[in-house]
């Protein structure tokens, strides 16, 4: 017997069909593309669930050909890799011997400078606080401050207003649920709860609310200027490793249009070939957008030309996408005999930019005039061809900045 769901995917599809057939050409080709579509994610979602066998997709393949393991990143522990952390050219390194002599410093502090009975929130704020990049350590710091003040304010208040031990328990363990929901997401509002929950558990316990909250707020404020200035020992920049990264969007993108390149051919590379190279693109995009959340925190003196960069970064996401769609095409047997020299164009292109990458200068880039050309392109409906079209004007454009 059908399940409910798939009951209500026919009436969906049979809604969407007789939609389609009420429109008009256009309309309706689009219509039937987007039913095509949503039936070919059902099946991909029976392949999984293992309700299809694989073979549904890929008739050739054989269960043997199945490497799911090639889609892991093995953590692999080896003395070669720990002896190269063994530098101040490793991240690592600078990072641990910057974490250890500020733990150093702030045990020193409470030793020296005995004001209370909490002296160890100074080291855990420091803990938790500092972290190997710049932007991020300044981050957190807001984050750390702004939880802690107004979470300080609501414990006060809970306790000027309510004066039931039971009742302020009971409104801590709430709290405490309140930081292990936020704690990955939103960091200051986990903070705000903790701080809550700790002032008012240890106001209970120990009776002295004013040293508690004292000592929570100036622990904080202290660690968070060590944890701040302790960020320009041993300093990680983000703009020193944006040429590093650069270079390797540009060498993830040639690479996977090598590979969808090939299967335009006809040559068999294997199922996990372009996917793989596909991964790869995707996960250097996402290293390079990630550093440019915390480049615009870093100092002045670290500035670049942000204008270049993130257009360096929009032709790098069109032309992942453009090859996406390519290999989509490959793997459906369309055969593009006449736009192989397009896509080797591309990977010329490419090529040159991966070459001179490392000359690139990140504080000022080549005026390049975005070509209309390609908006044009773009909203042209997107068969192989016009796809190989674009995809050649967005390398020619995006090889502009590295000549």
């Amino acid at each position: 017997m059908p399940s409910q769901r798939f009951m209500k995917f026919e009436k969906a599809k049979a809604e969407l069909l007789a939609l389609a057939q009420q429109e008009g050409a256009v309309n309706s080709r689009i219509l039937h593309k987007v039913l095509r579509n949503m039936e070919d994610i059902a099946l991909h979602i029976q392949v999984i669930k293992g309700d299809q066998p694989i073979s549904v997709l890929h008739p050739d393949l054989s269960s043997n050909e199945l490497t799911y393991e090639d889609f892991l990143s093995p953590q692999l522990f080896s003395q070669t890799s720990l002896k190269q952390h063994f530098s101040f050219s490793s991240a690592v390194f600078k990072f641990s011997l910057r974490l250890a002599l500020l733990c150093l410093f702030a045990y020193l502090i409470t030793l020296l400078f005995p004001f209370g009975r909490y002296s160890y929130w100074l080291l855990l704020t420091i803990v938790i606080v500092a972290k190997p990049r710049f932007g991020l350590t300044w981050k957190r710091n807001v984050e750390r401050l702004s939880g802690t003040f107004i979470g300080a304010v609501i414990g006060i208040v809970l306790m000027l207003v309510i004066k039931q031990a039971a009742v302020l328990l009971i409104i801590s363990a709430f709290m405490l649920l309140g930081f292990f929901t936020f704690n990955r997401i939103r960091y200051s509002i986990s903070v705000m709860f903790i701080t809550s929950m700790v002032i008012l558990c240890l106001s209970i316990y120990d009776g002295h609310a004013d040293h508690i909250i004292t000592e929570r707020i100036l622990y904080t404020i202290i660690g968070c200027i060590i944890a701040f200035l302790a960020a320009f020992l041993f300093p990680i920049w983000e703009t020193k490793g944006l040429k590093s990264l650069i270079s390797n969007i540009l060498e993830a993108n040639r690479n996977y249009l090598l590979k969808v390149k090939e299967e335009l051919r006809g040559i068999q590379t294997g199922i996990n070939a372009s996917k793989l190279a596909r991964k790869s693109g995707y996960i250097q995009l996402a290293k390079f957008s990630e550093a440019l959340q915390y480049l615009h925190l870093e100092p002045k003196s670290k500035e670049v030309d942000m204008q270049g960069i993130y257009a360096i970064q929009m032709l790098s996401y069109r032309i992942n996408s453009i090859i996406a769609s390519l290999s989509l095409s490959a793997k459906q047997n369309v055969r593009q005999d006449t736009g192989i020299l397009l896509a080797s164009e591309a990977l010329n292109n490419l090529e040159y930019c991966v070459q001179h990458s490392c000359r690139l200068n990140l504080n000022q880039f080549n005026e390049v005039v975005h070509s209309a050309k390609i908006e044009e392109e773009d909203a042209d409906e997107g068969n192989a061809q016009h796809q190989l079209n674009l995809l050649l004007d967005l390398s020619l454009e995006l090889k502009m900045y590295f000549i």
